[in-house]
């Protein structure tokens, strides 16, 4: 993924987000999520390295929201750099957006959680091997998500790009530096 700001090549989770995406651009999404259930029997399903995923399928473009790429940073991982989580059995349901991270001003609708830690992908179907557009969202580190209604990446990957937007932990929980915590965690 070369088009990751420079500072976000620094964060701790780059590697999983580089894996995550060259598999994108080979038409396979790779996330990293927790184990839950579900899927819409019409969405997409791919199988990832962790297991299977099931997405939305939207006028030409497959969608799949909340794909968690790292376990959720709470209790001992608060403050610690993200780790991967678990393989999962059955198919993860990636119909809905992720948790936003903690913040003040979240977009009506959306829910904060300290277990943000998610992707949403956009590929339009049948493309294999495309271009990979990461899209970090701005806030200056304390507000902000890749769920966000103007960072919808369905027009975009209708251009032939595979459109990746993420959250990442803002404010002190992902950039206070602690006596026994990560620094950018």
């Amino acid at each position: 993924p070369t088009l990751l700001p420079p500072h976000s090549l620094a964060m701790p989770h780059s590697a999983r987000l580089r894996h995550v995406l060259r598999a994108c651009a080979e038409g396979q999404p790779a996330p990293t999520p927790a184990p839950t259930s579900g899927g819409d029997a019409d969405g997409p399903t791919v199988v990832t390295s962790k297991g299977a995923v099931q997405g939305l399928a939207i006028d030409g473009v497959n969608t799949f929201r909340g794909l968690p790429f790292a376990a959720p940073p709470v209790g001992a991982l608060r403050f610690k750099r993200s780790v991967p989580p678990e393989p999962w059995e059955g198919v993860l349901s990636c119909v809905e957006f992720g948790a936003v991270a903690p913040q003040l001003t979240p977009e009506p609708g959306q829910e904060c959680d300290e277990d943000c830690l998610t992707l949403n992908v956009y590929n339009e179907q049948g493309s294999v091997g495309a271009p990979v557009f990461v899209w970090v969202h701005g806030g200056a580190f304390t507000s902000g998500s890749g769920s966000n209604a103007g960072y919808d990446g369905a027009t975009l990957a209708k251009t032939g790009l595979c459109v990746v937007s993420i959250n990442y932990r803002l404010g002190a929980l992902g950039w206070a530096k602690l006596k026994n915590g990560d620094a950018n965690c």
